[in-house]
């Protein structure tokens, strides 16, 4: 829409110099307006654009539109601001700031941006010049911090808001350039005469004006010198002219003229040829197209004045408007920081959790290793007590046949007058075996002090898992691989719990043991394998009679080739094939499973290599056996 009245305007111009040139009179072609147009003039623009621009514009379009009553209102930044907005203005008079601000809120439409004297390019119209003394230390813009200034005014987008601008720009605060100015007025060459004086330290002045004030005759030239001294305020792309002006910043647009968004498009195109039409003034302001105010824009942001005041003030809105891409960036950063804690936290919990239940684990394994060292230890005792008991039963018997054939003397010679000293002889004879049998019975009871545990129904599978865990606790364990085989339905027998799993155990034990003999080329570790066998299972594979129906635990290893007569001394009790071994430990299996009805056989395995398997029967608990 812009290059769309941009082009419009240059149409106008076009047309207005034809009609000029040739003697037609615009005012006979020109659109009618309304009846009243209303005119709105920002007031704080300088008092020289009433006088060379506002009431040359306005005396044009009286005379060109003799029909329409032109109503001027003057408002403030905020309030014609407002009024463009409630559509009480037709045709306004603004700087470039505010009217930037009013084409992106309210739509409004430009016509044309004032030019000054020697510009040749209305958006690099004004700027500002600052001059010293020529004796002064001040050598640059900055030097200027602290310093006295003097300048004709401070309203809004005059020289002195550009000065302003600029300090902010190289880092100087304007809080403290503003604490000690000097406002003449708009007086002739005040601002010069107060510097001239050493009222100041310095003093701001529109671009040019210091030009104008030397040819004039009314400032000797070379008296004063510019700061911070910048080139000619012309278009860069066009030849140098003679009469240059030198300023300490950047070159601005000026004043724009425009219309509001309801005006029809009949009266701008006559409005808008109406004043681009018009000659320039005496003093050579005039009229030309242009739009671009984003310089002016960016200038009154940064001072957060005019249209952009509000930024001054502090409320959450406010803020929120200001700071809104930091607080963005701020709560997104808190968010990755609140997920970087949970998810750290939730890592720790989980990682407390998974440690807590390694160490119950730990606990709960070292309780298990504990009470199966505990009950092997008992019923390894309870075992050879129960042995040693058969066998001191046996040495019991001698002596007690001893002491009667003692006691039967003592009485024969009593009757008969035998020879005292052979009755004292007989009767210590008699004491010594006495003593011997009670020194048996002492040794036999300080052993059989162990806790008896009545028989009770278990699962033959769950009865061989705890001797495995026995005897995974073990130092043997760790140098074999154990593969255990479960049968697929429970096998109820009825034994004592403690005395099977020591027999199960002394077997796993000594698999073991035998593995650990055996030598096989290109094998680091052997394999022990257990296997529970209900009676189905065992009338396939072994050929057993018995009166009732019997199952089994098998242990299975991969120890040398046993010769025949090693093979037929394991069912010897009292015999060891290890050279430390008491040959205790087959004996007590034994013993034990023939208490409970059981009994124990051997078998060689069908490997050339060797191996042997051991298969522990028991009666299970059928219907009949409970009733």
């Amino acid at each position: 829409m812009r290059r769309h009245v941009g082009i419009l305007s240059l149409l106008g111009v076009l047309l207005g110099g034809v009609l000029s040139l040739s003697g037609w009179d615009a005012m006979a072609f020109a659109p009618p307006l309304p009846p009243v147009f209303r005119v709105g003039i920002e007031s704080t623009l300088e008092p020289e654009f009433f006088v060379e621009s506002f009431a040359p514009a306005m005396r044009t379009l009286r005379e060109r539109f003799p029909e329409t009553r032109f109503v001027t209102t003057e408002y403030s930044s905020r309030d014609l601001s407002q009024a463009v907005s409630r559509g009480e203005v037709d045709l306004f008079f603004a700087d470039s700031a505010l009217f930037g601000l009013l084409q992106h809120r309210e739509g409004a439409r430009p016509i044309a941006m004032r030019t000054v004297p020697g510009a040749r390019n209305p958006g690099r119209a004004v700027g500002f010049t600052v001059v010293v003394p020529k004796e002064s230390p001040l050598r640059a813009l900055s030097d200027l911090d602290g310093k006295r200034l003097a300048v004709e005014s401070r309203e809004a987008y005059s020289p002195w808001l550009l000065f302003l601008g600029r300090m902010a720009e190289i880092g100087v605060s304007n809080d403290r350039i503003a604490q000690d100015v000097i406002e003449t007025g708009y007086g002739v060459a005040d601002p010069v005469r107060a510097l001239q004086e050493g009222l100041a330290d310095g003093a701001v002045l529109a671009s040019c004006q210091l030009e104008r004030l030397e040819r004039a005759g009314i400032l000797a030239p070379g008296n004063l010198r510019v700061l911070d001294a910048q080139g000619a305020d012309q278009d860069p792309d066009e030849p140098l002219e003679v009469d240059v002006c030198w300023r300490s910043g950047d070159l601005f647009p000026d004043a724009v003229l425009g219309l509001s968004r309801h005006v029809s498009s009949e009266a701008a195109t006559a409005i808008t040829v109406a004043v681009l039409s018009a000659r320039p003034t005496k003093e050579g302001y005039s009229w030309r197209v242009e739009s671009d105010t984003t310089k002016v824009d960016d200038l009154y942001r940064k001072l957060q004045i005019g249209p952009y005041s509000y930024l001054r003030e502090w409320n959450w809105a406010d803020l929120w408007v200001r700071y809104r891409g930091y607080a963005l960036a701020g709560l997104a950063l808190l968010a990755a920081l609140l997920i970087h804690v949970l998810r750290v936290n939730l890592l720790v919990k989980r990682r407390t959790h998974e440690l807590t239940e390694t160490i119950r684990e730990k606990e709960r394994l070292d309780e298990e290793a504990r009470d199966a060292r505990e009950r092997l230890s008992e019923m390894e005792r309870a075992g050879v007590v129960s042995e040693l008991s058969s066998m001191f039963a046996h040495e019991v018997r001698q002596p007690l046949a001893a002491a009667t054939a003692y006691a039967d003397g003592i009485g024969f010679g009593l009757r008969s007058g035998a020879d005292r000293e052979l009755l004292c002889e007989a009767a210590e004879n008699l004491a010594r075996e006495t003593k011997r049998i009670s020194d048996i019975v002492e040794r036999v009871r300080g052993y059989a002090k162990a806790r008896q545990h009545p028989r009770r129904e278990i699962d033959l599978r769950d009865l061989a898992e705890r001797a495995l865990r026995t005897f995974g606790q073990s130092s043997l364990a760790s140098d074999v691989d154990v593969v255990y085989r479960r049968a697929p339905a429970a096998v109820r027998v009825e034994v004592e719990p403690l005395e099977l799993e020591l027999a199960l155990v002394n077997l796993l034990r000594n698999a073991a043991q035998a593995m650990t003999a055996a030598e096989r080329p290109g094998r680091n570790r052997m394999t022990l394998r257990v296997e529970v066998l209900p009676p189905e299972g065992l009338s396939e594979r072994h050929s057993i009679d018995t009166t009732r129906p019997m199952a089994a635990v098998t242990v299975e290893d991969e120890g040398p080739q046993l010769s025949d007569e090693a093979f037929s001394r394991l069912a010897r009790p009292v015999e060891s094939l290890k050279k430390e071994g008491l040959g205790l430990g087959l004996t007590i299996v034994k013993h034990i499973l023939e208490a409970h009805g059981g009994f124990l056989r051997f078998e060689r395995r069908d490997d050339p290599e060797g191996g042997l398997r051991a298969v522990l029967l028991l009666p299970i608990l059928d219907e009949q056996t409970e009733a």
